[in-house]
């Protein structure tokens, strides 16, 4: 064995010895005395009384019955033992050839790299390890590269991995849904982060260890790098690395296939056959899984040896398992068992820095991969096993002492406040700028959101003497096994010293030290407007469109916040409605990662915001929203369709008439057991009383069929009425999941009865007919083929009489594909009339719209044709894979123009239309009665875009509102013909969705150049039916119910 590797534990150890607490620690007497709860029951300390309370909190336990926890671990041993191995410390599992899986996870550091923050591909020196390792800084090859490391968490170790029987990484995104049995023992179902969000992924096997061993090699900023290929899928990504292996370049013999024939017993001599990359993750995972190191003193004394640890320890020790409520610290709560981990999530408020997931440098924790706000900063918990060696400490490496990071445990807030966020005391940031009040902001904000947590309670808040601390690390040093800090003792884990590997790509790793590590920081790159000379514009024609988001007072800030999950990501939308009677539709804007905001139409072209005076302070987090009088009391209710699953993923606030809401306890009886989006409202059954629609997306494998559709049965109340719909259409990617993002309530075969169309991701988009009231009957044909329906818009495009329907999906312009979804762009479906629908997709020229949300029919130039506006964007929740998505971040919104003969022109940038942020909800209505449609834009996380229409046209228009009937004042289902000179239109009022938003309920009509409306015709829900003719054009009329004769 090589002389350095005896050295490298004193050098690692040293190197953490010189490296100051960034948090000042009070250790006086007097300090003691100030913090120490005197109320607080108190623990013996008399030896012998220390050591009977221990035997007996132990025994109470279980944990002498527990058995020690090898099942899951391998022998260090045999050829699949050896393949791990080489292939742990070879840099041809990465794309660049510059990093091994060792270069993170080195067993001579702890199964990890001795750096609080990692440091990947790019590294000055590739060979070096552990302390001095520092990333090059090249910010033209890496954008966000700013002198620090390059990875976002910090390297968990490969000790003991076999104690996770159900999670790997911080945040569990590689986890077990459900064990079953096939025959040859346990298997599991494993999701991962190729999974569609939370279902099992079918190339991920039945190996939790293995599945997690596959995912550095894809990672841009791990092991793959940002070369050629940086675009590609993981499975694309490992494809290329298979390839490498199996040896398909020039080479005459395959270095690596002896290894992979012995260590499978397989015979075969085609590479392409016996070295796959599944192979891979199973050996890595069997050579991660043989790092079993569990012959600690505290297991001797469990079971039975009271010498086996100090008294310090056995003071700790006791500490460690007494409750808060009986003088202890309760940490085997969270720290379970003889595995010491309960493999679930807490937010600990560990302090936030280094480059976070997101693109506004968050780290989220689970909350990226469950999207529930529960989980919004919480990491899972770490086994404690050897945790002595394994530091530093927390999930960006914040601690550099094992006593500050239990002293962070009993005085969160002090150690969150106190906290050198500058991080100059942390010598592996010594001389790089860094963000110090970002850093603080958002662990302020990770401590404000642990302080409502339920892992809250399980904290000290300052009920501690600083000498528990002491004796709590005597404690947790006796879980080290002395093998972890014997360099000969591990020498079986490492390669042999003159071992270069199969393919001559062996990682000969070598420690240095943070003292005189290179600062490689470098000012940001100017932009490219910045870097070219200036080019005036040309001039253009008139513009339909101007931005008039400050001109109408919604160009209102929001603070910066993370979204990275998935659902949030997504959402944002914006709801219309006449809340306070007086004529003016206004709005509710939701922000998905924020309170949403209520605004009143002034009537004057402007809005004032009335959040906190109509409804009080808002603190939860809205997806979309429904202003829907469900009490049917004459006054618009708000319904708020929100992420809290403790509120049923619903909010309530009942209109009192008076400009004012209040919420309601019961809901209307409405309620969801999962994520909800867009609303939809329509009387189905044709009884009076206006029902609703929920659209739910979400992959919850065995989810039930409820909660979709509610009737309503009078006086406020709704029932889930979800039986009388048809199965989930099945999709060949998630199966028979609820994936409808968008519903909208429409007469498709002009029956009278109002019909259902779901826009659904994954090939799951239906037709619903409406069976007279008594249900509804999937008519859903082969037609019907968009990959990913998302937002959707429904209208008479054609004007003959009848509704057509437009759904927005992906488009990939690019031949590289690596997200999950589809490619082949919208989809226009034209109706028959009898609700049979044809793709007129190509032959409209409506197909290329990048990734498609909220979309709109309105007749933007008023000449008597339906025009299509959507909006577009897509991010990752991972900005280190947002390559994957570059094409769609800047996506434009874009508008196709009607040229009247069943086809489209994209217009959006002639007619100003200047859109390329993340646009999610789209509602498109005449906020200023200018007799022109305008159009507003929600976005995720951001304040709403407003754009007005200035169109220069001489066409004229008719706008027109109905006034029904006490339980449907707005006339809901009723659809309204105009006919002027040769062109015959005709609009139905729906409450629906264009993808979490709503237009209002009014009725536009373009009429070109008609100077008259020869007739108007009301076909009101019931049947009734009202014609007025010869009217003026150029106004907004209000249309009342006709009344009994």
């Amino acid at each position: 064995m090589s002389k350095a590797y005896l050295l490298w534990g004193l050098v690692w150890v040293s190197a953490l010895c010189q490296a100051q607490s960034p948090v000042e620690l009070i250790d006086t007497e007097a300090g003691a005395e100030s913090q120490a709860d005197a109320s607080a029951p108190t623990l013996p300390t008399e030896p012998r009384q220390v050591l009977e309370a221990l035997r007996q909190r132990v025994n109470a336990l279980g944990l002498s019955e527990e058995p020690v926890p090898v099942e899951g671990s391998r022998t260090p041993e045999g050829d699949l033992f050896e393949l791990g191995k080489q292939l742990f410390f070879s840099r041809s599992l990465s794309e660049q050839r510059d990093v091994a899986c060792a270069s993170c996870h080195h067993p001579l550091l702890g199964g990890g790299d001795g750096l609080s923050l990692p440091v990947g591909v790019d590294a000055v020196e590739p060979q070096l390890i552990g302390p001095g390792r520092v990333h090059n800084g090249y910010r033209a090859q890496d954008p966000l590269a700013d002198g620090g490391p390059n990875v976002p968490r910090n390297s968990p170790t490969t000790f003991n991995l076999h104690v996770y029987q159900r999670r790997l990484f911080w945040d569990g995104r590689v986890e077990v849904t459900d064990y079953h049995h096939d025959g040859d023992g346990q298997s599991a179902a494993i999701r991962t982060p190729d999974s569609l969000r939370n279902l099992p992924d079918p190339q991920a096997g039945h190996d939790l260890a293995a599945a997690q061993a596959l995912f550095p090699l894809a990672s841009a900023n791990e092991m793959f790098g940002r070369e050629a290929g940086k675009v590609l899928s993981n499975q694309d990504k490992r494809r290329l690395l298979e390839r490498r292996l199996q040896g398909s370049g020039p080479e005459d013999e395959n270095p690596w296939l002896p290894l992979f024939q012995a260590a499978f017993e397989d015979p075969r001599k085609s590479p392409e056959q016996v070295v796959t990359m599944e192979r891979v993750g199973l050996a890595q995972a069997h050579y991660q899984r043989s790092q079993v190191f569990l012959d600690n003193p505290w297991f001797r004394f469990v079971d039975g040896d009271d010498d086996a640890i100090s008294e310090d320890a056995r003071l700790g020790a006791l500490l460690f398992y007494t409750p808060l409520s009986e003088g202890g610290y309760g940490c085997n709560q969270c720290h379970a068992g003889r595995r010491f981990t309960d493999e679930s999530f807490h937010n600990l408020a560990v302090p936030q820095f280094g480059r976070g997931k997101d693109r506004h440098g968050f780290d989220l924790g689970r909350m990226l991969e469950s999207s529930h706000p529960d989980d919004r900063y919480a990491f899972r918990t770490p086994s404690l096993l050897n945790v002595a060696v394994t530091g530093p400490w927390g999930h960006t490496g914040a601690f550099l002492s094992l006593s500050q990071a239990i002293r962070h445990h009993m005085d969160v807030e002090t150690s969150v406040l106190a906290y050198d966020y500058s991080l100059q005391s942390n010598p592996q940031f010594k001389g790089i700028p860094t963000d110090r009040e970002r850093y603080r902001n958002r662990s302020l904000e990770a401590l404000e959101q642990a302080r409502a947590g339920d892992s809250w309670q399980y904290l000290s808040h300052r009920r501690f003497d600083p000498v528990h601390a002491q004796y709590l690390e005597a404690f947790l040093e006796t879980l080290t096994d002395p093998c972890t800090t014997d360099p000969e003792c591990l020498a079986r884990w490492l390669p042999d010293a003159d071992d270069d590997g199969p393919d001559g790509e062996r990682l000969y790793a070598r420690t240095g030290s943070f003292v005189g590590q290179p600062v490689t920081f470098q000012p940001a790159l100017p932009s490219p407007a910045q870097s070219q000379a200036r080019v005036e514009p040309e001039p253009m024609r008139e513009s339909w469109f101007v931005d008039a988001t400050v001109a109408t007072g919604l160009d209102y800030s929001l603070p910066v916040v993370g979204n990275g999950d998935e659902q949030h990501r997504v959402s944002g939308g914006i709801a219309v409605g006449d809340y306070d009677g007086d004529g003016w539709d206004d709005l509710f804007i939701s922000h998905s990662v924020l309170p949403g905001k209520l605004y009143r139409n002034q009537g004057d072209g402007t809005f004032e915001e009335t959040t906190e005076l109509a409804i009080g302070t808002l603190r939860s987090q809205q997806f979309g929203a429904l202003f829907f009088d469900y009490d049917q009391n004459g006054h618009r209710d708000l319904l708020l369709v929100e992420d809290n699953r403790h509120d049923d993923f619903l909010r309530v606030y009942q209109n009192q008439g008076d400009g004012f809401f209040l919420p309601d306890p019961f809901k209307a009886g409405i309620g969801f057991n999962r994520f909800t989006h867009s609303l939809s409202a329509g009387d189905f059954d044709r009884d009076g009383r206006i029902d609703l629609y929920a659209a739910h997306w979400g992959f919850t494998a065995g989810a039930d069929n409820s909660g979709y559709l509610w009737r309503n049965k009078g006086e406020g109340q709704f029932v889930d009425a979800s039986d009388l719909l048809p199965p989930t259409r099945e999709s060949p990617q998630t199966g028979k999941l609820g994936l409808v993002f968008t519903a909208v309530f429409t007469d498709l075969n002009n029956n009278g009865w109002p019909d259902l169309l779901l826009a659904g991701d994954f090939l799951t988009s239906q037709v619903l007919i409406n069976d007279s009231g008594s249900g509804f009957v999937d008519r859903t044909e082969t037609v019907i083929s968009d990959e990913n329906g998302m937002g959707m818009a429904v209208g008479d495009y054609d004007n003959d009489g009848d509704f057509d329907w437009f759904v927005t999906s992906i488009w990939n312009p690019l031949e590289q594909k690596a997200y999950v979804g589809g490619a082949s762009g919208n989809r226009l479906y034209r109706n028959d009339g009898q609700g049979r629908f044809g793709d007129v997709t190509d032959e409209a020229g409506v197909r290329h719209g990048f990734w498609g949300w909220g979309a709109c029919f309105a007749d933007f130039n008023n000449d008597g044709w339906l025009d299509i506006f959507h909006t577009n964007g897509m991010t990752s929740k991972n900005v280190a894979n947002e390559a994957i998505f570059a094409q769609f971040i800047h996506d434009p919104s874009l508008l196709y123009i009607n040229n009247g003969d069943g086809t489209f022109t994209e217009q959006a940038l002639e007619v100003g239309l200047n859109h390329t942020r993340q646009g999610r909800g789209v509602s498109c209505f005449d906020y200023d009665r200018d007799g022109k449609v305008d159009i507003f834009i929600s976005h995720s996380g951001e304040p709403v875009t407003v754009f007005r229409n200035v169109a220069p046209t001489d066409h004229h228009y008719l706008t027109v509102r109905l006034r029904g009937g006490p339980t449907n004042l707005d006339g809901i289902g009723a659809k309204v013909h105009v006919r002027s000179g040769q062109l015959s239109q005709v609009r139905e009022i729906r409450l629906g969705s264009n993808y979490l938003s709503n237009d209002p309920l009014v009725a536009h009509f373009g009429l070109g150049e008609s100077k008259q409306v020869d007739e108007l015709r009301i076909v009101w829900p019931d049947g009734t039916e009202q014609r007025v003719g010869a009217l003026e054009v150029d106004q907004y009329l209000v249309v009342e119910k006709p009344g009994p004769l």
